[in-house]
């Protein structure tokens, strides 16, 4: 810090320079800027300090409320500085957000330029203090105003003495300001500024951010109280408080209906809901409050990862949430938007994504279980109790009277059910004559009758969102779209080119009112089953989780694992098949814009991509023909996830004729050319493994029907094996049998996925769930296969596509380069862009 020539010249600033620096060298504490030395270089003072990375509070302040771990650590560390300063006769006197560094190490306290050095007997750190110099000068005269307003005490105002009790004014300000995002006193101009400090008290913590404990208002209300005899007396104390209110296990809630007891001391986020009851049943009502500006980003529990389901509750309080664990598991999840530590509710760790939705008063939670079930379970947890029989396609919604909406699957209008249990009975029609293929993702409007729905086309046109009510009448258009998030008073919220859009809407008339705005840049959804990962509360609080897309290498390994080669690179590939050359590569990408993947063929050689699918349609899990010029694949362009064949390098996707009303996914192509192997989804309960001829004279037939979920089949090169993955122990384990007929022998001893032969069909490749690679031998006769012991080669955890042979014996693996893992955003702030 330096003190320019000219300025060297007024005695004044000098000397307010050389008190900054006795006063900082007199300060030795982990949470002040260090001073090193003081100097004069061509008549010019300078000051060599303590050198911060970092920024200041008021830079982070910009973004609003600090999150809750940071509000009393931050506090109590301003605190401690203070304490230490205090004890020495210091006061700072110009405490505020731009005097606070915020560095990995901790706070920093900064600028101590306008100190005052206390002379006070009995004070044990006189004796260094009043030893300097200028201890007998203030730096202003009597009345004098000097430090800066927002956080400046009235007695600081008034031009009175300031002692350690104005420091605690501002320590009080600037805890108000951490917490809620909004300064404690403002004004249109100095003296309105002045006269808020002087004569009024802030608004309440409590009504910016309703979910304020007591603790803190406490503290926060007497660090700011006008009379500096009224105040917390020391620094020490606040510090004390503040770290009790951090550390403490139960806290008073500060609404009277809580009576939950967490060690939360803080505002997270504020949230406001207020509920009204509507016939016989609590329904969240349209006089709810919208909330103060605030964002913050929520992780996955530790060891999981979020998949698409997420629900806001109609308070606005809670999320609930599924996550799938690193076994594969898939629990429902439950956090408080003011608590930071998710709870996973027990006993549903057989849930299917993405169906996740509240009922209107809170208390209840529905999803989707395997076997096909519905079910709910209450918020504080207890016995999952089921609903109704039935599977679920793309989310459902709980209205008034207990009325559930719900989609079954591809090929069906919206369904209703009670939420006390019942059959599942039709309610809304598909239009053919408008190609039509499915209604989903239900949203009801606030008075609990009228809903909102999306239909899927399997036009090449953008989806749509219509209205409708339970009372009956003609659904009515609303506007096209890819995707429903819901409505926000007076918002309708949706997705378009995998962005969030917010439009004025009138929900008694279904109208639309002036133009949308994109107040979220991207936002993470699926064209198949028009779901975003979205969700947002009646009075503004949206969570959702960005498009974050991720580098995958799509790597060529030896034996031992060594890197031989990186074939390409490309965002959100999530499958990959090499041709027996060499020299083509085909993959699945993910069109983050359109929600869905397609097809894409690389020529190695050259490094040029291809993409040979389009339009609205998913396109995925391509295999190659054995002479490398066609893939086969599955597409949901015509409703039902069909088998398609194209060319790679032209012509049309051609449908093979497989009917059937389940979903199907391809897996492998056999040697000679003659079959395709695929799994089919048996009514959302289960997956078989099929064999499709190609010939067009046979019919499809069952090759793997077991208990369990039977996929990832591939055929040895010499056509005489089928391997396949299954969980029909309970556990994922490969499997072996011989094609076209043969009795089935497990292979892995402890866990398998995604099996694939070797070059010669003597050994198959496989990989635990720990992610070792695996090796076991292969021979036999008859359709029986003599399988040796499984032998770990080397172990790549967390691929992104799990090892494979290729043709030539390397060993392929698609690894996530960069990459941020799926957070979820959760912000009231998208109003402030919306029309």
């Amino acid at each position: 810090k330096v003190l320019s020539k000219e300025l060297s010249g007024n005695a004044s600033l000098r000397e307010r320079f050389e008190r900054e620096a006795k006063t900082i060298s007199s300060l030795n504490h982990p949470n002040i800027c260090a001073l090193y030395d003081l100097g004069q270089h061509d008549g010019a003072d300078f000051l060599v300090m303590e050198y911060l990375q970092g920024d200041t509070l008021a830079d982070r302040l910009v973004r609003g409320a600090l999150p809750p771990e940071q509000v009393t650590r931050v506090g109590a560390e301003i605190a401690n500085a203070l304490d230490r300063a205090h004890r020495q006769g210091i006061v700072h006197r110009d405490l505020k957000p731009g005097n606070i560094m915020l560095t990995k190490s901790g706070v920093k306290l900064l600028d101590f330029g306008l100190a005052k050095l206390l002379v006070s007997s009995g004070n044990s750190g006189v004796t260094m203090a009043t030893s300097l110099a200028t201890e007998q000068k203030p730096l202003t005269q009597e009345g004098t105003i000097l430090g800066t307003f927002q956080y400046m005490s009235p007695e600081q105002l008034e031009g009175k003495d300031a002692d350690a009790r104005s420091d605690i004014f501002a320590l009080g300000a600037i805890l108000y300001e951490m917490a809620t995002g909004h300064r404690a006193f403002d004004g249109s101009s100095r003296a309105s500024l002045i006269a808020s400090i002087l004569d009024r008290d802030p608004t309440p913590m409590s009504v910016i951010q309703p979910l304020t404990p007591p603790s803190l208002e406490r503290v926060v209300r007497a660090c700011l109280a006008k009379d500096p005899d009224e105040r917390l007396q020391t620094a020490h104390d606040v510090a004390l408080e503040l770290k009790w209110i951090g550390e403490s296990s139960s806290i008073s809630e500060p609404m009277a209906q809580r009576r939950r007891k967490r060690a939360a001391p803080w505002i997270i986020a504020g949230v406001f809901a207020a509920a009204a009851i509507a016939g016989g049943a609590l329904y969240l009502r349209e006089r709810q409050r919208p909330l103060a500006p605030y964002s913050f980003s929520i992780a996955p529990p530790p060891g999981t990862h979020f998949l698409r389901g997420v629900a806001v509750s109609p308070d606005a309080t809670m999320l609930a949430f599924t996550a799938q664990s690193d076994d594969g598991s898939v629990d429902l999840w439950l956090r408080r938007v003011d608590d930071p530590t998710p709870k996973k509710l027990a006993k549903t760790n057989n849930s299917v994504d993405p169906v996740v939705f509240w009922s209107p008063d809170s208390k209840w939670i529905a999803y989707e279980t395997i076997p096909a079930k519905l079910m709910r379970i209450r918020a504080e947890g207890g016995e999952p109790e089921p609903i109704a029989i039935t599977v679920l396609q793309s989310g459902a919604a709980w209205g008034g009277g207990d009325t559930i909406l719900l989609t079954q699957q591809f090929g069906m209008g919206l369904s209703r059910v009670s939420a006390t249990g019942g059959d599942v009975t039709p309610l809304s029609k598909l239009d053919p004559a408008r190609r039509e293929s499915f209604h989903g993702t239900p949203k009801f409007l606030p008075d609990g009758k009228r809903y909102l729905y999306a239909v899927h086309t399997i036009s090449e046109k953008r989806n749509e969102i219509y209205g409708a009510s339970l009372d009956g009448g003609k659904p009515q258009f609303i506007v096209a779209a890819d995707a429903l998030i819901g409505y926000s008073k007076p918002y309708l919220l949706f997705v378009r080119d995998g962005a969030g859009y917010a439009q004025r809407f009138d929900p008694s008339a279904f109208r639309l009112e002036g133009a949308a705005r994109r107040v979220v840049d991207s936002v993470v959804f699926t064209e198949p089953e028009i779901v975003a990962l979205a969700s947002v509360s009646t009075n503004g609080l949206l969570v959702y989780a960005p498009a974050q897309p991720a580098t995958v290498a799509i790597n060529l390994y030896d034996r031992s694992g060594a890197l031989l080669q990186t074939l390409w690179k490309d965002a959100e590939v999530s499958v990959a098949r090499l041709s027996a050359d060499g020299k083509t590569l085909v993959v699945a990408k993910a069109d983050v814009a359109k929600g869905a993947n397609d097809i894409t063929v690389v020529d190695l050689a050259r490094g040029i991509p291809t993409r040979i699918t389009g339009g609205l349609s998913n396109n995925d899990g391509p295999v190659l023909s054995p002479d490398g010029q066609s893939t086969a694949f599955m597409s949901d362009r015509d409703g039902m996830y069909n088998l398609y064949v194209k060319p790679l390098d032209a012509g049309a996707p051609e449908r093979l004729l497989w009917r059937s009303e389940y979903d199907k996914w391809t897996n492998a192509w056999s040697p000679d050319g003659k079959t395709i192997l695929a799994q089919q989804f048996v009514a959302g309960t289960k997956q078989d493994i099929w064999a499709v001829p190609l010939n067009g004279g046979e019919k499809p037939r069952p090759l793997v029907q077991s208990d369990g979920n039977d996929v990832a089949a591939v055929f040895s090169p010499d056509g005489k094996w089928v391997a396949y993955q299954s969980d029909q122990t309970g556990n994922d384990e490969v499997y072996v049998r011989g094609f076209p007929d043969g009795r089935a022998v497990r292979v892995s001893a402890a866990s398998g996925l995604v099996p694939t032969f070797s070059p010669d069909s003597s050994e198959i490749l496989f990989t635990t769930t720990a992610g070792d690679v695996m090796v076991v031998s292969i021979h036999g006769a008859g359709g029986v296969a003599d399988v040796g012991i499984p032998k770990k080669l080397f172990s790549k955890p967390g691929a992104e596509l799990l090892p494979r042979f290729t043709a030539d014996g390397k060993i392929l693996i698609g690894e996530r380069q960069s990459s941020t893992p799926l957070l979820l955003t959760v912000t009231t702030a998208w109003r402030k862009d919306a029309p």
